[in-house]
């Protein structure tokens, strides 16, 4: 109970130092109970549900070394992980980061590159740095593998010791925590239209005026 409490302290604060307005969070669990070679990737898919998308800002994880720098990679494709694991064909590196590590069983904290999903599901797998650290992760259960909110769902997971290659050890759940926003809607077709008129006259207006006065130099 002690364990949980100081998880959710942690994270808490970690949020409330992040200085990005409207953040939200979503959390699996900080109970691992097993782990990769540094180096190793988690896979799980996140399926969202917001209609413009979200915007991942921070991610925490459990890592199973103290390390006090060190680089995580995330990368991302369309549709879900699985079947997906021993090839990088299909994925695309969408954000990378450092981090320090807070200690086994505590949520590490990476500033990582802004990136957007948009609705519906994407694989995702998060590399931790060869020779630095490695992911500290949890046997799943089936009654421990999924995660959800009002703005998106995490199904989960799996685990290899290098990335996209090698054995896959499965079900594996990623112990960890997203900090997001939602991504804000955009104009009306109609609004974009008026707005895109208004700008072409604006434009053409500029460019006659500066056509006359290039005009009247001998």
């Amino acid at each position: 109970m002690r364990t949980i409490q100081l998880v959710v302290i942690c994270v808490t604060a970690w949020a409330a130092t992040a200085g990005q307005g409207q953040a939200e969070l979503i959390t699996t669990l900080f109970s691992s109970n097993t782990g990769g070679f540094n180096g190793g990737n988690v896979y799980f898919d996140l399926n969202i549900l917001s209609p413009t998308g979200i915007r991942i800002e921070r991610i925490a994880t459990n890592t199973s070394e103290t390390f006090t720098a060190g680089r995580m990679n995330i990368y991302t494709r369309p549709g879900t992980y699985v079947g997906s694991t021993g090839s990088t064909a299909g994925w695309t590196l969408a954000s990378s980061g450092f981090g320090n590590s807070a200690g086994l069983y505590q949520p590490s904290m990476f500033d990582v590159t802004d990136f957007i999903l948009g609705p519906g599901v994407t694989g995702i797998a998060i590399e931790s740095q060869s020779g630095v650290w490695g992911h500290a992760y949890t046997i799943g259960t089936g009654t421990n593998q999924f995660y959800s909110n009002g703005d998106l769902s995490i199904s989960l997971g799996a685990a290899t010791q290098t990335p996209f290659t090698g054995t896959l050890f499965a079900p594996r759940v990623w112990n960890g925590t997203l900090q997001y926003s939602e991504v804000s809607a955009v104009p009306e077709p109609s609004s974009l239209a008026v707005l895109g008129v208004g700008l072409s006259i604006a434009g053409l207006a500029t460019t006659r005026h500066r056509w006359r006065a290039r005009k009247q130099v001998p």
